[in-house]
């Protein structure tokens, strides 16, 4: 399985708060599953960190929208998690094979997405240091 775009859309949050960039990272792999990055293995004790650059800001809808284009493949179940400021979790999940379904041109693979958010409401972490938000986070 190879996942060519990843983004991520923020809103309810202070857009000039927003972040360039939140970070991306795989962990926690099960044995075998292999894990290729732009064309490189890697090993199943790394983590890996990919950028997720801000793309977009719509001030009218107050949403931001940031994106990796890395080529990411997978032969199995690939839990992810997507931080603010290296530190600050804002939502997790899961890319995984669902099952193998068929059409009129033969077998193919289904894979889904499992996500939610570790922020809750009123816990936005964007905004101008020192100044405490009291805004909701939508993914």
């Amino acid at each position: 399985f190879e996942v060519r775009l990843f983004y991520v859309r923020v809103s309810s949050c202070p857009l000039e708060g927003a972040p360039q960039s939140l970070t991306l990272r795989h962990h926690h792999r099960t044995v075998g599953v292999a894990l290729e990055i732009n064309g490189t293995r890697i090993p199943p004790a790394e983590s890996v960190s990919l950028t997720l650059r801000r793309d977009r800001v719509d001030k009218e809808s107050a949403e931001a929208t940031y994106v990796s284009t890395d080529s990411v493949r997978t032969t199995g179940t690939l839990d992810f998690e997507v931080c603010y400021d290296e530190e600050t979790l804002l939502l997790c999940g899961a890319l995984e094979r669902l099952e193998q379904g068929s059409d009129h041109q033969g077998v193919k693979e289904i894979w889904g997405m499992d996500c939610c958010s570790a922020i809750g409401p009123g816990g936005c972490p964007f905004g101008k240091v020192g100044k405490q938000q009291q805004q909701d986070f939508s993914p």
